[in-house]
């Protein structure tokens, strides 16, 4: 508790200062990196801030990617930074194109444990009943793979669970896992997942919170209670662990702490024989107090399905982090979802902000501004300087300034800046598409049930801008909770929904007959799912997947799976009022 009380304290200091902290960091870097050759290239030898500002370009991945990718053939990192690159972090790489490769330098899992560390005691602090039991996390790594020039390649999250700062950090109570590392450890997704879900049954009764990195996987993780429920009972019921284990480190580890329960067993089957997993989190872990997970930008989608495996326990949305870098927490742990924001910690990166005018026109652009030049109410894209080859690197991420605590802004996430649909002159992002989403599944739920009587759930989507057809048309994928043929004026109704909450220009495109109706497709549950398996199997990290808002022309192997599991079609009726 008293370390946790010195991060507070010193969090709040930074709140007052951020200008000054943002003028060392950046100086720290200036100095690091001025040798290297990227500096030399734009003239940014012995630069001022000053200097780095006007002489500096902003950037994104493919202004870099050349250098990236002769570090990663085995040329000097002093290509790019001056600090020694003995591996690099991958990107999540779920947008339907190749991963991303960036090079990590040494101080990044001490910035990633202070983060994790910080968010803990932000989280104590509002709920101090955490320290008093056990954590049930989620945690998953992937096998690394080499690049050509020998330096290992792997997520920035199997990297930390991997480092020394995770492997050897001191026992805390408030982070005292249910998992063994050994399961945290386990780069076999399936038997990883299915030892989190029996080690934290083994401690149901000592479990206080629940937590993933991003909610998506929470929520995929949680549903395989579905098919493995009966296997998880009998393994507790016995006392002996499931063949399925194979993993001889996993296999070992879980035995140790696996004993017979028969009375542990029986709560398992009457929580799960019903065949419904609502409310199943309260019902197997009852002393839990919280989920910890990120429900925000493309995890927002998630909240609803998080309400109903936990029976509405507060959801904690404590960390912004990209693979790039760590940039902000949650001051509020326990706010509502719509109501989160972040504060950036001034001392870890350097940072600006892109404004952005977004209006039915093309967005226009000025001169990047400081993190203590930005605006109330304004919205901007990050822009990022880091001590790992990122200048003045843009991250794609719209953000709302909310507020500020006292003197340290306070953002909102808002969307990512690449467009996801768009045929003619129309330009739907992000957010968009999700209003347009939502407000169409919020009018087509009432009185809609399942097969076993409860309401149905939207559980996921995605899109698809179809070219081929004659005008060209947007796609909307829905998985619903259960399989359901809708009546085809309800089902045209809720496509119009959708088309109705579009931009304006939208409006125009549909009544000019250059964009045709809007078409929604229905998945068979379980699709996306897949998607995330076979990403799995071809290397992508199961901790980091986020199922892509926007399916791309190129990604076909993605199409072919949402394609397979196609059971409904239905159009719009009619075009939206312009």
């Amino acid at each position: 508790m008293e370390n946790e009380q010195l991060l507070l304290e010193k969090l709040e200091s930074s709140s007052w200062s951020p200008g000054e902290a943002q003028d060392k960091v950046l100086a720290e870097i200036l100095e690091k990196n001025a040798a290297t050759d990227y500096f030399n290239r734009h003239g940014l030898r012995a630069a001022t801030k000053e200097v780095f500002r006007q002489r500096a370009p902003v950037i994104e991945y493919e202004d870099i990617k050349d250098e990236i990718n002769r570090i990663a053939d085995g040329e000097a990192a002093t290509l790019l930074c001056a600090n020694p690159i003995a591996d690099m972090f991958t990107s999540s790489g779920t947008s339907g194109g190749a991963h991303k490769l960036f090079p990590k330098v040494e101080g990044h899992y001490a910035v990633s444990k202070y983060f994790f560390d910080l968010a803990t005691a932000l989280l104590n602090r509002d709920l101090p009943g955490l320290r008093t039991g056990k954590a049930l996390y989620f945690l998953y790594v992937r096998s690394g793979r080499k690049t050509p020039g020998g330096l290992p390649a792997y997520p920035a999250l199997t990297g930390y669970y991997n480092s020394l700062e995770f492997r050897n950090r001191p026992f805390d109570p408030s982070n005292d896992y249910t998992s063994p590392l050994e399961v945290i450890l386990c780069t076999d997704s399936v038997q990883a997942s299915y030892c989190h879900l029996l080690c934290g049954l083994i401690h149901a009764r000592d479990v206080t919170k629940l937590g993933c990195f991003f909610a998506s996987v929470f929520v995929r993780s949680i549903r395989c209670l579905e098919a493995w429920w009966q296997e998880l009972s009998r393994d507790i019921r016995t006392g002996t662990l499931s063949e399925r284990v194979v993993d001889p480190a996993c296999r070992e580890a879980v035995e140790k702490i696996l004993r017979p329960d028969p009375e542990l067993a029986n709560v398992i089957d009457e929580a799960c024989s019903s065949g419904s997993l609502k409310g199943i989190v309260r019902k197997l872990w009852p002393s839990a107090k919280a989920i910890d997970t990120v429900v925000t930008g493309a995890m927002e989608q998630y909240v609803g399905e998080v309400d109903y495996l936990t029976d509405g326990l507060p959801i904690a949305s404590m960390i912004y982090a990209s693979s790039e870098s760590f940039f902000g927490v949650n001051l509020k742990p326990l706010c509502e979802p719509s109501q989160i924001s972040y504060m950036f910690l001034p001392e870890t990166s350097y940072y600006e902000f892109l404004p952005v005018a977004r209006s039915e026109e093309k967005a226009s652009r000025e001169e990047p501004v400081e993190l203590v030049d930005v605006e109330q109410g304004h919205e901007y894209e990050l822009v990022i300087t880091t001590n790992a080859g990122l200048y003045r690197y843009r991250m794609g991420d719209v953000l709302r300034v909310e507020g500020f605590h006292n003197k340290a802004p306070l953002f909102s996430f808002v969307c990512r800046t690449n467009v996801l649909l768009s045929i003619d002159s129309d330009k739907t992002d992000e957010k968009e598409l999700q209003t347009a989403v939502m407000n169409a599944f919020a009018a087509l739920r009432n009185g809609v049930t399942s097969k076993e009587g409860e309401a149905i759930r939207l559980t996921d989507y995605t899109s698809y801008a179809d070219l081929s057809s004659n005008p060209p048309h947007y796609v909307i994928y829905w998985e619903l909770s259960s399989e359901l043929h809708l009546e085809p004026e309800k089902a045209g109704e809720c496509c119009y929904k959708m088309e109705e909450s579009l931009s304006v220009v939208y409006h125009r495109g549909r009544m000019e007959r250059s964009i045709g109706a809007l078409e929604l497709r229905l998945v068979t549950p379980g699709t996306f799912n897949r998607i995330a398996d076979d990403a799995a199997s071809r290397g992508g990290s199961v901790s980091q997947f986020k199922l892509p808002r926007c399916i791309k022309k190129n990604a076909t192997r993605m199409l072919e799976i949402v394609e397979s599991g196609v059971y409904q079609q239905y159009f719009s009726p009619r075009a939206p009022k312009y």
